[in-house]
């Protein structure tokens, strides 16, 4: 069974103490409470990358309301199914922020051979966005990522 992302669309971090909680926090930007943490109200947006019987990599942003700056926060979650549930197994952080930020994550595979990943074939390959800045200052950094066993590692070239 593929896991649901309705849980994680549900999931309000701004209500809940748990360590699920600090991964949509960021740091107010502007002068007044510089630093001071700022938690998100709710996830903005949950969706499943890629998922198999076992593994499934899942992306979700949140915009915590920072006074400073538009502030974004994204996690690419490794879920892998045992014992008939699904548990994190690991996960990958990123933050944006600015006027004109933004996060996204997508499957960068090659279309043809998608059916046959996680079938002894081929890992999905995921790659992470960051837009940071605006007003004159704004550039975009991307990553890819796939994994091994239970660990999510960068892709590199060979």
């Amino acid at each position: 069974m593929i896991p649901s992302t309705t849980a994680l669309k549900a999931f309000q971090p701004v209500a809940s103490k748990g360590k699920l909680a600090s991964l949509f926090t960021i740091p107010e930007m502007g002068a007044e409470n510089r630093g001071k943490p700022v938690v998100a109200l709710a996830i903005e947006s949950g969706d499943t990358i890629w998922s198999d019987d076992k593994s499934a990599l899942l992306f979700a942003t949140a915009k915590p309301l920072t006074v400073g700056t538009d502030s974004h926060v994204g996690v690419l979650f490794l879920l892998v199914h045992r014992r008939d549930r699904w548990r994190i197994a690991d996960l990958l952080r990123s933050t944006a922020t600015g006027k004109d930020s933004g996060l996204s994550a997508r499957l960068t595979a090659f279309t043809p051979i998608e059916r046959q990943l996680g079938n002894g074939g081929f890992h999905p390959v995921v790659t992470v966005n960051e837009s940071q800045g605006g007003r004159g200052y704004a550039y975009e950094t991307c990553a890819a990522y796939n994994f091994a066993g239970s660990k999510l590692k960068r892709f590199e070239l060979e």
